[in-house]
């Protein structure tokens, strides 16, 4: 799976990363140690492809 992560576009981990963040928001309530965990994810995620941008940049 991580290989697979590491071949995506920066907006394509831009994108999957909103989604999962929207998706967290309906299991926030029932499940508050996956929604923390998911959150975690996606901020990981997003700093990730911050990173791989900048470095395609320059």
């Amino acid at each position: 799976m991580l290989q697979s992560l590491k071949n995506l576009t920066s907006f394509k981990l831009l994108l999957i990363a909103v989604v999962i963040s929207v998706l967290t928001f309906f299991i926030e309530k029932p499940f508050p140690t996956i929604f923390i965990l998911s959150r975690l994810i996606v901020f990981l995620m997003v700093f990730y492809a911050i990173i791989k941008f900048l470095n395609k940049k320059f």
